[in-house]
């Protein structure tokens, strides 16, 4: 599918739960992803996560 072919999502809440399904699944849709968390507890949590499919970057931080 390709319904969001050539936009772009900025999703909050990325690391987990909802945030990340629907990284997931925009990115499935053919979007360009920006997952943004400052709720990751670790950076070897960040690390295990994922890249969005065909995005070609993740970029996860903490405070």
């Amino acid at each position: 599918m390709a319904r969001l072919h050539n936009k772009v999502a900025v999703i909050t809440g990325a690391a987990s739960g909802i945030g990340l399904a629907c990284v997931k699944r925009f990115a499935a849709e053919g979007a360009k992803v920006v997952g943004l968390d400052v709720g990751v507890p670790s950076p070897a949590r960040a690390a295990s996560l994922p890249p969005a499919p065909r995005s070609g970057v993740a970029c996860w931080t903490s405070t």
